[in-house]
Formats: C-alpha cells, structure tokens, sequence
C-alpha cells in the first residue's frame, strides 16, 4: 500500500466531565482566548471542532489534532485524526513558486554544511534513544502527553 493511500490513524480521549468543564479547564491551564497557548501546544476552537497543536512542522505550519466536540453521557469525546494543517498561498504565481524553489536550493548549498552537521547529531541522538529505549518525542507521543498529562483527558484508542 503507498504512503498517499493510507489512512490517518484515528485517536480517541475521554475527558471526565461536561463540554463547559473542559472548557473552563482549558481557560484556566491555557492563555490566550481565540489561539490558545500551553507550553509548547497551541489549541484552537473553531465552531464546533477543536484542533490540538502538537508538532512544529516548518516555519509556518505544523501538526494538528483535529476533533469535533462531542458530548456524550456527561463526557467529552475527542475523536479525530492528525493532520498537517499548512499555510494556504492560493493566489502565488508560477515565477514566484520557481524563485522560492531557485531560493531554497540556493539556501540549502550554502548551508549544507550546518545541515549535515544537525541531521549527524539528529541521528546520534534517535540512535542513543534506541539503545537505551528511551521515548522517540514523535507526534504521537506529543499529542498522548498533551491529551492525558495537561488535559485529563484518557485515551481510549
């Protein structure tokens, strides 16, 4: 099966509580009112869908949980799959596009050198992590931290 076929895995949490409880915890342990920060996550509400910040993916775009809030029996269901959620550039002309492509190759010769440098350090660390099966910090992992460690919520699969 190829990548473009495969379908995102599906997660899902339970928050003991009413839909106004998870809320009123998000005010309390999140800043901000539209775009709300905690630590390292970012959590958006938008109608009736809540998308979850967990990785950093680029300069301007990254990795989101992405669920409806969905009440059931006094409890908060998060269902939902991880999406990358990028910025849009619908009106940008094809010489622009070939210019930033000229651009970032251009960039990236320059700074080859630091590149290898990181992705050699990159690699050492995913390799220490390996032998002494420490967690690899991946989006998944990030996501469960968020979800069970600063939101209360339980993960049910």
């Amino acid at each position: 099966m190829s990548k473009k076929n495969k379908t995102p895995k599906e997660y899902v949490f339970r928050f003991q509580g009413s839909k106004e409880e998870f809320l009123y915890l998000l005010d309390q342990k999140a800043s901000g009112k539209q775009l709300r920060y905690m630590g390292n996550y970012m959590i958006e509400l938008i109608d009736d869908e809540i998308h979850f910040g967990v990785e950093r993916g680029g300069h301007s775009g990254g990795y989101w949980f992405v669920s409806k809030l969905n009440e059931i029996d006094n409890e908060v269901e998060f269902r939902g799959t991880i999406k990358y959620i990028g910025p849009e550039y619908k009106y940008r002309s094809k010489a622009a596009e070939v210019f930033d492509n000229i651009r970032i190759v251009f960039l990236c010769i320059i700074f080859s050198p630091i590149i290898l440098v990181v992705g050699t350090v990159s690699a050492i660390n995913w390799c220490i992590r390996k032998i002494f099966k420490l967690p690899i910090k991946n989006t998944e992992y990030r996501l469960i931290d968020l979800m069970e460690n600063h939101l209360n919520c339980k993960r049910i699969k």
